[in-house]
């Protein structure tokens, strides 16, 4: 079993077709994978950002904190 991961499932060019050997694929949902066909493929995970960039963002402008605490666990 091969899995990938990034940070931005972009997917150009031919993607899809080289990604045919890998099992598992993990990205984040900051860019929606629009390249691939409307039907998600199965071996596909998408990865929530909401909750780290609001807890950043809230971090940051209310309690005034630094975001380095959110990247440790």
């Amino acid at each position: 079993m091969w899995a990938a991961c990034a940070t931005h499932g972009l997917f150009t060019g031919d993607a899809a077709n080289n990604l045919a050997g890998i099992s598992r694929v993990i990205v984040s949902d900051t860019i929606p994978p629009f390249r691939l066909n409307k039907e998600l493929p199965v071996w596909l995970d998408i990865i929530s950002t909401t909750k780290l960039f609001a807890s950043a963002i809230r971090k940051t402008h209310e309690d005034g904190g630094s975001i380095s605490e959110l990247l440790q666990g």
